[in-house]
């Protein structure tokens, strides 16, 4: 049963991160219920059948519980799945600590918790994490000299054109999917703002995306769009690959760095009221 466990959180673990990269709030919420099931399932059979249940329960409390504390208190390494970590196994336990309520009402109780969890509660605390996190940077030494630019037409560019004018620039690559929702967020910003198309600038790694798809993806009208060929720039300044990630220049040298994926749709008027005061 131990091994059946295992497994079974392992595949949900499998699951949710593969949603949890371009759907936060279904992420958080498949976790929150898996661990509202795996509850029902000890509250159900912890007398009964004590080898079976115990092992359901404990296996993922314990492994999730270790891996939060790994990342928030030994190494700081944050991360949004911290939160979805925290907020599953708090849940679990408000469920088990429940006393006299029928497994019918605890069903309702947990559902409903991980409903307004993941829609409501994790998001918001997810993008204020990010933004504490944000990272000040020595951007001066851009490695435009040794990138290979190019926009639609194909031919290479005047490199430090790039840059210019701009103080808002955005690495991501086609087919990601945080990425659009943060371009289309800009996009739809800029048409309140005509100021931020002169301001914007979006930079495609071309390691992972094909000039073809640039042509036919970084279509926006006004906006400065730009292919990386050989993703110089992008492999720089987004070594961890978690595009999309802006950057806001400050001046000539530093710059403010902010994860994008939080800003899509869910945290918006965060990434508005950011570009706004600077």
């Amino acid at each position: 049963m131990l091994i059946l466990s295992m497994v079974t959180f392992t595949f949900n673990c499998y699951i949710t991160g593969s949603v949890l990269i371009d759907y936060l709030e279904l992420g958080t919420l498949i976790d929150c219920l898996y661990f509202v099931i795996i509850s029902l399932i000890f509250i159900r059979y912890a007398k009964e059948k004590p080898q079976y249940a115990y092992p359901v329960f404990v296996v993922p409390v314990i492994i999730f519980s270790l891996l939060f504390i790994k990342n928030t208190i030994l190494t700081g390494n944050r991360i949004f799945y911290d939160l979805n970590i925290f907020v599953s196994v708090v849940i679990a336990m408000v469920i088990v600590c429940l006393k006299g309520v029928s497994l019918k009402y605890r069903l309702f109780i947990g559902v409903f918790l991980s409903v307004f969890s993941a829609y409501f509660i994790t998001p918001k605390m997810d993008a204020d994490l990010y933004l504490d996190n944000s990272s000040k940077v020595n951007i001066g030494a851009l490695p435009i000299d040794k990138a290979h630019i190019k926009k639609d037409a194909g031919n290479e560019i005047n490199k430090r054109d790039v840059l210019k004018s701009q103080n808002i620039i955005v690495f991501s690559f086609v087919g990601c999917k945080p990425c659009r929702e943060l371009k289309n967020a800009l996009i739809n910003y800029s048409k309140l703002d005509s100021s931020l198309k002169k301001r914007l600038v979006f930079i495609t790694n071309g390691r992972l995306s094909t000039f073809e798809d640039f042509k036919n993806y970084e279509q926006y009208a006004g906006v400065n769009c730009y292919y990386d060929s050989a993703g110089i720039m992008s492999d720089k300044y987004v070594p961890e690959s978690s595009f999309p990630v802006l950057y806001l220049i400050k001046d000539n040298k530093n710059a403010m760095k902010y994860p994008g994926i939080l800003f899509g749709k869910t945290n918006k008027n965060i990434l508005y009221d950011i570009i706004s005061k600077k």
